[in-house]
């Protein structure tokens, strides 16, 4: 488990934190995108796994090393993402919170597959820095999707341009998680801050405005959690 957790933040980085409206608009026009995108996991799956990268990951019914299963995880990435984008490039098909969610499924069975289960280590830093992506900037793409499902396109893109305020707004509330206890009441403290930026920022609806503070206190919680394991 030890490796999938850390091809998930590979993953994670790249499908989210890393990928720019560039990449992602490059994506959807061209090939290229995609393989520059599939790129970018390719070599934060291999920074991260580097020290595993010369064992042998599956063994039945080969024996497959940490090389080729992070070369064939390239190619299937490459693999899906193309799907996705040709279909929506060449066949117009709505880009919406189900394909979304799918394209995401696949992607983690596809990590799940190609890595070794013999070992149940957890590394907990690992799965906070996950946890952070989900909150932060995952977070930031779910309420795209949500929003073009309940609202308009129109309003959901122009909410999504206005991101950054609420990405900040969540990643220093789940930080202030890791605070020793007598310090953590600030998290609650934060609170208040989502109100004044829903007030002050009239863009964002209230679905967004919802979906902010349950997933910040949601993952902060986990953080915390994860953190006195540490």
């Amino acid at each position: 488990m030890k490796i999938f957790f850390r091809l998930l933040l590979a993953h994670l980085l790249a499908d989210f934190t890393l990928q720019t409206d560039f990449i992602a608009k490059w994506k959807k026009d061209n090939f290229f995108g995609v393989i520059a995108h599939s790129l970018i996991f390719f070599i934060l799956s291999l920074i991260f796994t580097f020290s595993e990268i010369n064992k042998v990951w599956i063994s039945y019914p080969l024996k497959i090393s940490g090389w080729i299963c992070l070369f064939l995880l390239f190619l299937l990435h490459i693999l899906e993402d193309e799907y996705r984008s040709y279909n929506v490039r060449h066949y117009k098909v709505n880009d919406n919170l189900l394909f979304f969610l799918w394209d995401q499924v696949i992607h983690i069975v596809f990590l799940f597959a190609f890595s070794p289960y013999e070992n149940f280590e957890l590394e907990p830093i690992v799965i906070i820095l996950c946890l952070f992506v989900l909150g932060t900037h995952f977070t930031s793409v779910l309420i795209l999707y949500l929003e073009i499902m309940l609202y308009s396109k129109e309003l959901a893109y122009r909410n999504f341009n206005k991101k950054n305020h609420y990405i900040f707004l969540r990643l220093i509330t789940m930080l202030l998680f890791l605070l020793p206890d007598k310090f953590l009441f600030l998290s609650y403290l934060m609170f208040p801050l989502f109100i004044i930026l829903k007030i002050k920022s009239k863009h964002f609806s209230f679905a967004s405005f919802g979906l902010n503070i349950l997933s910040t206190y949601f993952f902060g919680f986990l953080i915390l959690y994860l953190s006195r394991k540490i």
